[in-house]
Formats: C-alpha cells, sequence, structure tokens
C-alpha cells in the first residue's frame, strides 16, 4: 500500500468514526454537519505543504506538512455515499462512458 492510499484508508477509518450513521451527517441538503467539514477541507486548499518563511537573499524557505486534503476530500465523499443512498459519488467514481460501436448491416444472399 502507497503513503496516499494509506492516507485515505486512515482518513476513511477517521470519518467513519466522526459519521457512523446518517443521522450524524446532520439535517437540510446538504446535510449540515457534513457541508461544515466538507467546507473547513475545501477552505485548507488542496495542498499539502504551508509555507510559514521565505528568505529572498538566502533562498530559504521554511514549511510545514499537512495532511493531503485530496485524500481528506476522498474520504469524506466515500462516508458520505456509504451512508446517503441519494448522495452521487462522482467525485471518485469514473464517469460512465459508452463505447464506440461499429454500425452496419451485412446481407448475404
Amino acid at each position: 500500500m502507497d503513503a496516499t492510499q494509506a492516507d485515505f484508508q486512515l482518513a476513511l477509518a477517521h470519518y467513519r468514526m466522526f459519521f457512523p450513521n446518517l443521522d450524524s451527517l446532520g439535517t437540510g441538503t446538504p446535510p449540515a454537519i457534513w457541508k461544515a467539514e466538507y467546507d473547513r477541507i475545501a477552505s485548507e486548499g488542496i495542498t499539502s505543504t504551508l509555507i510559514t518563511r521565505l528568505s529572498y537573499e538566502g533562498g530559504s524557505t521554511e514549511g510545514i506538512g499537512n495532511f493531503d486534503q485530496k485524500a481528506l476530500m476522498r474520504a469524506l465523499l466515500t462516508v458520505r455515499a456509504e451512508l446517503d443512498a441519494t448522495f452521487e459519488p462522482v467525485a471518485f467514481d469514473p464517469a460512465a462512458v459508452t463505447p464506440r460501436r461499429r454500425l452496419g448491416i451485412r446481407v448475404w444472399v
């Protein structure tokens, strides 16, 4: 298991405890408690590093590694899809694509 998958599994376990059933998501459309957590993640951005200091002449930087926000977002969407049958998990399921077909008629005489 690579680091990205491990981060996702950790975040998924966290959100499964945080949202153990459909009622725990909150009320409304979208559910209020779930939406607040979604907004919190989205506001922190999709970056995994926060730069806290930058020196121009010396060329040095200092940063803090954050938990990958994409893993949190995927985990939060997965838990919502597990609990809410009406939720469309479009963020992580591949789009349904109809393969091309060759149309034609063959007549044998």
